[in-house]
């Protein structure tokens, strides 16, 4: 019960700090950045593939494998179903996040669209 309330008065102080600065817009980015942080200082072998189907063991295996290889060292696999996903997956690790969706190619051509 301590840590909740330690918890709660951390999240109270830093929402004011935000409202504060005329920065409380900020606290999606904030908060997504927060939890890739958490993600590394959990545990920085985890690797979290979101995905719009669950992916098959063979494929898991693959990109378990590749992540290995790149990282040189063990890596775990967490998979997430995310619907918001058209096509392909998004891997976090260490704070990093490898985007091989569809959803961020075709954001690629809207932004090669409107800017060029």
């Amino acid at each position: 019960m301590r840590a909740k309330v330690q918890v709660n008065a951390i999240v109270k102080g830093f929402l004011s700090y935000l409202t504060e600065k005329k920065s409380i817009d900020l606290l999606p980015e904030i908060a997504e950045e927060l939890v890739k942080q958490s993600w590394v200082r959990v545990d920085p072998n985890l690797a979290t593939i979101k995905s719009s189907i669950k992916l098959s063991k063979n494929q898991i295996s693959q990109i378990k494998s590749a992540l290995k290889k790149h990282f040189n060292r063990s890596i775990w696999i967490k998979q997430q179903l995310d619907k918001s996903i058209i096509g392909g997956f998004k891997i976090n690790i260490a704070g990093q996040t490898i985007d091989a969706t569809i959803n961020k190619k075709l954001e690629g051509l809207k932004n090669q669209v409107i800017y060029e």
